[in-house]
């Protein structure tokens, strides 16, 4: 394979050989001086069609600037790849190594010339495919494999068409024929298709796309489920939920059915929304009410609530917060309780 790091020293010792500025050469070649200096550094190499013009310039060889030969890019940079393809067999190693000296439109070229199915053949020569070009490769393929035969090409197709195939899979085989596409999805198309998805199956038929989803989709659908079902139906959303969301459910659940009633909710909700519910709770119904609470409430508000229950009841009151108490604050009280 060519490497652009010793091709851009070379380009840069025969520059200063030939007594030329960068800009000197940039405008011998039509170029900008800053496509020279990113040549000599080598983050990028020279446009094939100019690989004669350069090599003229210094008075050397394609095969000598590029340090080896290959007379596919030799072919390519004269205008003749077609004539050359349809000739010769050219191996993966041979595309593989030119490919970044090629042109988009060159490299399908040889696609067509070729007809390259074999996907390992393929997949080096994908960066330096067009997208459109991609597109067209990753459809056929669809077609003929679902999406796990296109996730090679996932990272260089573009949005537009991952999300149009995806909406195809979906359509015909379901939520999860099209999971290796998720991540390269839009969220506006994976939102669409969760909607769609939960109308049909609920929560737990879009678990593969929760992760893909924005919060504001996962808490709307939540809030509609909630209502429709029940806490218990949206289990598999509450990860994905904001904290501000699942505090609103929990008030409201807790309004309805109690402490038990949101219990799916606790780990998931913020200490201060639990906090809140817990004295409510208390206030209602007494300690007994807010076990379900207890792991989640923060010490602080523990300890508050053991004084103010200790004074109005005295120590059997208080016995289901013992666990999760403090020692200093289960100290004190055994201080009242002596002295």
């Amino acid at each position: 394979m060519f490497n652009m790091n010793e091709i851009g020293r070379r380009i840069a010792e025969l520059r200063k050989k030939a007594d030329m500025t960068q800009l000197e050469l940039a405008d011998r070649l039509g170029v900008r001086y800053q496509a020279v200096s990113n040549w000599e550094r080598g983050s990028s190499m020279p446009d094939i069609m100019k690989l004669p013009e350069l090599a003229s310039i210094f008075d050397t060889t394609i095969d000598k600037l590029l340090g080896e030969r290959s007379e596919l890019v030799l072919r390519a940079a004269e205008g003749g790849l077609g004539d050359y393809m349809e000739r010769n067999e050219v191996s993966p190693e041979e595309l593989q190594s030119a490919a970044p000296l090629l042109k988009p439109t060159q490299v399908k070229e040889i696609f067509e010339k070729k007809e390259i199915s074999n996907m390992e053949k393929i997949v080096p020569l994908l960066p330096f495919l067009a997208q459109d070009d991609v597109d067209q490769l990753a459809e056929k393929e669809y077609a003929r494999e679902g999406a796990e035969g296109i996730k090679p090409l996932l990272p260089f197709m573009t949005k537009e068409k991952v999300d149009e195939l995806a909406e195809k899979g979906c359509e015909k085989n379901g939520i999860q024929a099209i999971q290796p596409l998720l991540p390269f999805m839009t969220k506006e198309k994976v939102d669409e298709l969760a909607e769609k998805g939960y109308e049909r199956e609920g929560a737990e038929g879009i678990k593969p796309l929760l992760p893909f989803m924005t919060e504001d989709k996962v808490d709307e659908l939540a809030e509609k489920g909630c209502e429709k079902n029940g806490i218990q139906a949206i289990q598999p959303l509450l990860p994905f939920m904001t904290k501000d969301k699942v505090d609103e459910l929990a008030e409201k659940g807790y309004d309805r059915e109690g402490a038990e009633g949101i219990k799916p909710l606790l780990p998931f909700m913020t200490e201060d929304k639990v906090d809140e519910l817990a004295v409510k709770g208390c206030e209602r119904n007494g300690i007994q009410a807010i076990q379900p609470l207890l792991p989640f409430i923060s010490e602080d508000r523990i300890g508050e609530l053991a004084n103010e229950y200790f004074e109005r009841g005295g120590i059997e009151q208080i016995k289901p917060l013992f666990p999760f108490m403090e020692e200093t604050d289960i100290a004190k009280l055994a201080r009242k309780i002596i002295g």
